[in-house]
């Protein structure tokens, strides 16, 4: 197995897990700390996730470029690279520290009406931990870009799978000594700086990358900021669609609303990336093809497969969310959390179509050609913010999530429109969506009939019983009338894989 279907499982396996960690970490965080600091942290946490942006969208720019330089075996272009943004990356760490202490002095008046004077004490303590944390992080995406350059995606997904595990641990360890939100984010800067030192160690022992000064290339300079402006606009975007709504809520509510705003982002968020994982390996190889003169059947080969794949994803998911996850979120948090499953059903339905096609925003960072992307969605989420902060007043989070969502959905049909234009096949796109989205709807059907009839408890088991049921009736209406061949193929490949690891497992175990 190549390291690219090697890359996409064990980014799932991280899916998973993280999933499943969080079951535990969340409850976990909320019996340690209260709903109040709970959602303190989560504010804090939108609020510093900005200053992230100052990465520019640089490490995906350098995997870019690292590809197509790599593509044509141009060594002296690699060095000037990895030169050039060395530069950059210091002068963004410098320029992180400045904007962070600017950003909480003029932020901090918005919040004194609905924060007490210790939870505006505490934010601040919390905000320059973080800070320092973002001022270390960003720089050493540098490292990361250039594994993912070589597409060693199993070590760089095996590294962020044991960070998932151990992380939570360290932290619940740390906060039943300290139980407190400052002890909280001291521990998880800690753990960032040991994935960075790993990154490092890999970067100069087992690829052997020398960062040795190289030059400055003012061309590789240029094309890179330009190539990186247009997707911070993108990133940029994306937080205000993701992040801004708890920011809204603690200026407007308070910081127990973020609490569970925050709940519902943290599901979106795992939702997008389960399709996002498949488009963003890719990002190498059409990097390549972009290299070597674009290839559209090629380029629209691999749209519509991701795609496909995107979708099926997406299709269980949502479909799950909505049959079963107001059960799951009562079982996981308990009360005072329900709004989280309205907000959630509302943002994925609308987000659905965005999601499932994201490899042709890939295509368009490949192909550099992102320019009315990022206009169009500046424009977009500017008028959504907007409208979250008057719907918040009169409607709390279920405001912010119609604003955000409406913007969502918009959004994608417009880029439907553009990536026709820019010659991306979106017939045959349609043409499984609407397949796929019909078998969902029988295998909905049917299993909401089966579950009016169940007359067994609520719980964790019957949730699991659910959950099983579910799948395995979606599982078998897709397999016999929704997968092509190569799905088939696919489903049978990962299915043998995972019987290969546990055959290993009962190896090593018998062998001790």
């Amino acid at each position: 197995m190549n390291q690219r279907k090697a890359g996409v499982i064990l980014s799932y396996i991280k899916m998973f897990l993280s999933g499943a960690v969080n079951l535990i970490y969340v409850p976990l965080l909320l019996f340690f700390l209260s709903k109040e600091e709970y959602g303190l942290y989560q504010l804090v946490g939108s609020i510093i996730s900005y200053l992230m942006l100052m990465d520019f969208g640089l490490a995906d720019t350098i995997t870019r470029y690292y590809s197509n330089y790599a593509a044509r075996n141009d060594t002296q272009g690699l060095r000037k690279l990895l030169s050039t943004a060395g530069v950059v990356y210091s002068t963004i760490s410098a320029l992180i520290i400045i904007l962070g202490i600017i950003l909480l002095w003029l932020g901090l008046p918005l919040y004194e009406k609905t924060l007490s004077v210790q939870e505006l004490q505490t934010a601040k303590i919390v905000y320059y931990i973080l800070l320092i944390n973002v001022a270390l992080v960003v720089p050493a995406n540098i490292f990361k870009a250039v594994i993912n350059a070589h597409q060693r995606f199993i070590f760089a997904q095996t590294l962020v799978i044991a960070n998932t595990l151990l992380q939570p641990l360290v932290v619940c360890a740390v906060l039943f000594a300290h139980p407190s939100v400052v002890a909280l984010v001291i521990t998880q800067t800690l753990c960032n700086i040991g994935i960075i030192l790993c990154n490092i160690y890999y970067c100069k022992k087992k690829l052997v990358i020398s960062f040795e000064w190289a030059g400055m290339d003012r061309q590789i300079l240029k094309e890179t900021l330009l190539f990186s402006s247009l997707w911070f606009l993108v990133a940029l975007v994306d937080q205000i669609f993701w992040r801004s709504g708890q920011l809204v809520l603690g200026a407007v509510v308070g910081t127990a609303a973020v609490a569970v705003y925050s709940i519902t982002m943290q599901m979106q968020v795992l939702y997008g990336w389960f399709s996002v994982i498949i488009s963003k390996v890719f990002l190498p190889r059409l990097s390549a093809l972009a290299a070597t003169g674009e290839n559209r059947e090629q380029l629209n080969a691999i749209f519509l497969k991701t795609s496909r794949l995107q979708t099926l994803i997406s299709a269980l998911l949502v479909s799950g969310f909505i049959l079963v996850g107001k059960t799951f979120i009562f079982l996981w948090l308990g009360n005072g959390f329900e709004p989280a499953y309205t907000y959630g059903v509302i943002l994925m339905l609308c987000f659905f179509i965005p999601s499932v096609q994201n490899t042709g925003l890939v295509i368009l960072q490949a192909t550099n050609k992102l320019g009315f992307y990022a206009a169009f969605y500046v424009s977009l989420a500017a008028v959504s913010l907007l409208v979250s902060f008057v719907l918040a007043h009169y409607y709390g989070g279920l405001g912010c999530a119609w604003a955000t969502g409406i913007a969502l959905l918009l959004g994608g049909l417009v880029m439907n429109v553009y990536y026709a234009r820019m010659g991306i096949e979106m017939k045959g796109f349609w043409q499984s969506l609407i397949k796929i989205a019909l078998i969902t709807l029988l295998a909905g059907l049917i299993f909401y009939m089966i579950k009016r009839t169940w007359a067994v408890p609520p719980g964790w088991i019957t949730f699991g019983l659910q959950v099983t049921l579910y799948t395995a009736l979606w599982g078998g209406l897709m397999w016999l009338l929704g997968l092509n061949g190569y799905e088939k193929n696919l489903a049978k490949e990962l299915w043998q894989y995972g019987l290969h690891l546990v055959r290993l497992r009962k190896r090593e175990r018998s062998s001790i």
